[in-house]
């Protein structure tokens, strides 16, 4: 790049930097340079909570439906089924009739195909054809095979892949040896899964009190939450969690820095709690009558549903083409996908779609994570998220993986 070209760039970067200042830096990458310099800087709202203000926004359009996959509504009195397709903020996984496929960053291995190459297409992790369930996290993944053993890998600086160090996998690792998992789920930088048995487990970051064991430690280890053993389904965030019990109550642990709550009104998200407190321990804040309306606070930027004849509808924020549309026009009410009536799973990450159809192919649209996020301010990737190769966001539904097969061309 000529020099007149490196100043015209950094000239638009600070530009950038002070015309949104309150959010995390922005900046442009050069062809080569490491994108996770700038996804560290934007997602360090762990340590900084004037960054996390910015990234509770965000939060709103995407965390929900990032951690919930089901297309029906939600049982109370069974676990949570499994997720077959997992959108993060950054890489997505898809099981295809038991195979494990890949794609978006691998900057910590959290793909898991051995290396820690960006995937602009999906890949297939290994060559078994068991897997049950997955699950991502801000850098790591974690997932379940048909024997009830769990399996993480990616980023571990703080035990999130429960295998007993702070040192990161670029393959699947089995976590332990117990086969009684029935469900996993992935907060930022920590995991929680459940038993068969009902009972809840956590591990990873717990600065905030997110694990719920009753201290602020992080854990190496799967370490039990309670003695409870009625737990059904949980929603882990990146400093606090809710889960649900199958009597249908509603709980919350860790900081309330984007909840509101007491004892004489419903829990809410709000974009500040102040002061902020931590609770280490599970508190019953509600019903669940509270965590469906609360589900859908967070996710009322963008909603999909599949009706009973196979038909994929969807309303809300479209401003990077995630409702598949073909347009950005932001909808008010639900509207078709497309004219097809073979859709049977849709994940949204908040400006990224994936779904499946009934032929096991597995589609993609939205956000290709090419420019600004977070209200148009965010890391600008030198790689595309969406699994086609291609660089532009993608307004309707792309085919990514054909039954078995990688799409090539």
């Amino acid at each position: 790049m000529n020099r007149c070209k490196k100043w015209l760039l950094y000239t638009l970067s600070i530009f950038l930097i002070f015309a949104f200042a309150g959010c995390s830096e922005a900046k442009f990458l050069e062809p080569g340079e490491d994108d996770e310099i700038v996804c560290e800087n934007y997602k360090n709202y762990i340590n900084n909570m004037d960054s996390y203000r910015c990234y509770v926004m965000e939060s709103k359009e995407r965390l929900a439906s990032k951690y919930s996959v089901d297309t029906e509504p939600l049982a109370i009195f069974s676990p949570m089924s499994h997720q077959t397709i997992a959108v993060g903020d950054f890489h997505s996984l898809a099981i295809v009739d038991g195979s494990l496929w890949a794609w978006g960053s691998n900057w910590h291995g959290q793909l898991g195909d051995e290396t820690t190459d960006n995937r602009a297409r999906p890949v297939q992790i290994g060559t078994y054809t068991n897997w049950a369930s997955v699950a991502v996290g801000g850098g790591h993944t974690v997932a379940l095979k048909n024997d009830g053993s769990l399996w993480a890998w990616g980023y571990n600086l703080q035990g999130q892949l429960g295998n007993g160090t702070t040192e990161g996998r670029i393959r699947p690792t089995q976590i332990g040896f117990d086969t009684d998992w029935v469900s996993v789920f992935a907060g930022d930088r920590y995991t929680m899964a459940i038993k068969t048995d009902g009972s809840l487990w956590a591990w990873g970051n717990n600065s905030h009190g997110q694990l719920g064991d009753g201290t602020t430690e992080d854990r190496l280890v799967p370490t039990q939450v309670g003695s409870n053993t009625d737990w059904t389904r949980v929603m882990p965030d990146a400093i606090h969690t809710l889960a649900l019990t199958n009597d249908g109550n509603l709980w919350f642990w860790g900081s309330d820095l984007s909840i509101s709550f007491d004892r004489g009104s419903p829990p809410r998200f709000t974009s500040s709690s102040s002061p902020a407190q931590v609770h280490n321990m599970p508190v019953q804040i509600g019903t669940y009558a509270d965590w469906v309306r609360m589900i859908a606070e967070r996710g009322w930027h963008s909603e999909f549903l599949i009706k009973d004849d196979g038909s994929l509808w969807a309303k809300g924020n479209n401003s990077e083409g995630q409702l598949g549309d073909g347009t950005i026009i932001n909808r008010d009410t639900f509207v078709q996908i497309g004219k097809d009536t073979d859709w049977v799973i849709v994940v949204t990450g908040g400006s990224r779609t994936v779904a499946m159809k009934t032929d096991s192919s597995v589609w993609s649209w939205g956000w290709a994570g090419r420019r600004t996020h977070c209200g148009e301010i965010g890391p600008i990737l030198s790689f595309s998220l969406i699994g086609d190769g291609g660089d532009d966001d993608r307004h309707n539904p792309v085919k990514i993986i054909d039954g078995l097969i990688s799409i090539q061309n």
